[in-house]
């Protein structure tokens, strides 16, 4: 079980066949994590931002980066506690983990208007 979640960006672009402009949306980003790594992340704090953002008002990447950076900081200042949450066959490791919040985080501040969809 994994962890999908994209940015949707909402705009005028133009069609691969015709050429002529629609509206319409266009994935700017995407990931996938394990879900192994719920428990490290419902502790630090983001488990619903990620894997249920509607329920706490995460609808546009700008809503999730404040919410990100807020757990990044949390992981990074205790390590040590947040890794005796690793898997213990790799499958969701801290070391994993904190690389993928920073790329999702960028990736929110270059679209922090695109739509946040999560998928489990």
């Amino acid at each position: 079980m994994s962890l999908d979640i994209s940015l949707i960006e909402k705009g005028v672009y133009p069609c691969p066949h015709c050429g002529q402009m629609h509206e319409s949306s266009k994935e700017v980003y995407e990931a996938n994590i394990t879900h192994n790594l719920g428990k490290m992340a419902n502790e630090v704090g983001i488990y619903e931002a990620l894997w249920k953002p509607r329920s706490v008002g995460v609808v546009i990447g700008d809503d999730l980066a404040g919410i990100l950076e807020i757990g990044i900081q949390r992981l990074e200042s205790s390590p040590e506690y947040y890794k005796t949450f690793d898997m213990s066959n790799d499958w969701g490791t801290y070391d994993q983990f904190v690389p993928w919040l920073k790329e999702l985080l960028e990736a929110c501040k270059k679209n922090p208007d695109a739509v946040v969809i999560s998928y489990v």
